[in-house]
């Protein structure tokens, strides 16, 4: 069984941004990789999780094995499993006509779902910040990869995220 889960971060939003993705054969963490930039988005971020993980599933097949993908956020994972087809139908524009945000990030997922031979994943949603534990380790990966990117420390940008977390609660 495998199992890679994904995730994304931008503290604040937009802000220093970091990716990761997590890859967990039979329970067994085998491969982990992160990476992020100065300036982005949460929804950037979580796409290029996503995008590394599926680049590394071309490159790391595995004959017999149907893999998983989770990922926290809604957006990647409908965007993944049902808008996708629509929006290429569209010219990747959404049904109110405009466009895709985050183009190219999409059409490079399209093209690494879709190209020959057919990509077989199961992409599905997981609730984040939850306590499983493939999605809490790309979770910090993700501040790895913020951090790097942005020159700031790891504490740093927890407690701008902490910050940040306690103001949406109403503790301003």
């Amino acid at each position: 069984m495998i199992e890679i889960y994904t995730d994304g971060c931008a503290i604040p939003n937009p802000g220093a941004g970091g990716w990761a993705f997590v890859v967990y054969r039979d329970d067994v963490e085998i491969h982990e990789e992160h990476g992020g930039l100065d300036e982005s988005t949460n929804n950037a971020m979580e796409l290029s999780g996503m995008l590394n993980a599926l680049r590394w599933l071309r490159a790391n097949r595995v004959a017999g094995v149907i893999p998983t993908i989770h990922c926290d956020s809604q957006y990647v994972v409908k965007g993944c499993t049902i808008w996708r087809t629509g929006w290429q139908r569209n010219g990747w524009k959404t049904k109110a006509k405009k466009p895709v945000a985050n183009k190219e990030a999409w059409e490079t997922i399209a093209a690494l779902l879709d190209q020959q031979p057919k990509l077989s994943v199961r992409i599905q949603w997981v609730k984040g910040h939850a306590g499983v534990v493939g999605n809490e380790r790309a979770d910090e990966l993700t501040m790895v990869g913020a951090a790097e990117a942005s020159g700031q420390t790891l504490d740093e940008l927890q407690g701008e995220e902490d910050r940040l977390r306690e103001f949406y609660r109403g503790g301003r």
